[in-house]
């Protein structure tokens, strides 16, 4: 069924989000590509003008990961990776991030997860180079963009002390007629992220909050060994941090919307965005 042309239903996204009648069960429409959305968030599709955009909720108790979306958006903007454009929306009383579709009838987004198992992995080639050799394997044209493209997508995952970059967040475009790789997707799905379900007493620990403790995905278990793992200082040099400056007032204005987030919270937020951004900044100066 071709979503990106034809109508659906918008059933199936309410049932997800809990707001359908329950009178109106027995005429239940199934017509929608909500059947086949990945992840666990609460997620559906609706149309706006004929533009196809994703809804995405947040998580008790503070609902952050909506507006974790929209401060990659604006790190990817400034730093000019990039990326799916994400905001915020109010309805209901409930906050939502939405973003466009970024693929299209000429385009489909191969998760990462189908590449890397392309080749038998030995014990001497890392998890990085793995991916980059089934890439080539495959045929993609440009294997350097790629690495680049990975460095920079996990370069903004140390800032924002992204926990969940797994094989399915992150993938490739193809083209589904000729099969012909385009190259990496722009950076999505970054909602899983920044502290989003840490209590202010877990963020008033500083050791809690240094990038050896933060988890990490895919080629390492946390923050600072992955950027260790992977070629960032040779894709990443060229990427100006002093346009960063000022981003944490940017943020500290987008959660104030957030009524579950406290100003305590958003305040050791806010500092915590500003130093991690100085050590990624040392980590390419040293």
């Amino acid at each position: 069924m071709n979503f990106f042309q034809n109508s659906f239903s918008d059933d199936v996204g309410k049932a997800l989000f809990g707001i359908l009648n329950s009178d109106s069960t027995d005429t239940l429409n199934l017509v929608s590509p909500d059947n086949t959305s990945d992840g666990w968030l609460k997620k559906k599709w609706i149309t706006n003008n004929g533009e196809r955009i994703l809804l995405k909720a947040g998580t008790a108790p503070y609902y952050q990961e909506p507006f974790n979306e929209v401060l990659t958006s604006e790190i990817c903007n400034r730093l000019g990776i990039e990326h799916v454009e994400y905001k915020i929306i109010k309805n209901d009383g409930t906050f939502y991030s939405s973003c466009p579709d970024f693929v299209s009838p000429q385009t489909e987004l191969v998760p990462a997860w189908h590449i890397v198992n392309t080749l038998k992995k030995n014990n001497s080639t890392s998890n990085f180079n793995h991916l980059i050799n089934c890439c080539g394997e495959l045929g993609f044209k440009d294997t350097e963009k790629i690495k680049q493209g990975i460095c920079r997508m996990l370069t903004v995952d140390f800032i924002i002390a992204n926990t969940d970059r797994h094989y399915n967040n992150f993938g490739f475009l193809r083209n589904p007629d000729t099969l012909e790789w385009l190259g990496l997707a722009p950076v999505f799905d970054s909602g899983t992220s920044f502290f989003h379900s840490e209590s202010v007493f877990s963020l008033k620990n500083p050791y809690l909050r240094e990038s050896l403790k933060i988890k990490a995905k895919p080629f390492a278990s946390n923050q600072k060994e992955q950027m260790k793992k992977i070629p960032s200082k040779e894709y990443c040099s060229d990427l100006d941090f002093g346009r960063l400056d000022g981003i944490s007032e940017f943020f500290g204005k987008l959660i104030s919307k957030n009524p579950y987030i406290e100003p305590e919270r958003a305040e050791i937020l806010c500092k915590t965005l500003d130093s991690r951004i100085k050590e990624t900044e040392r980590l390419f100066e040293n």
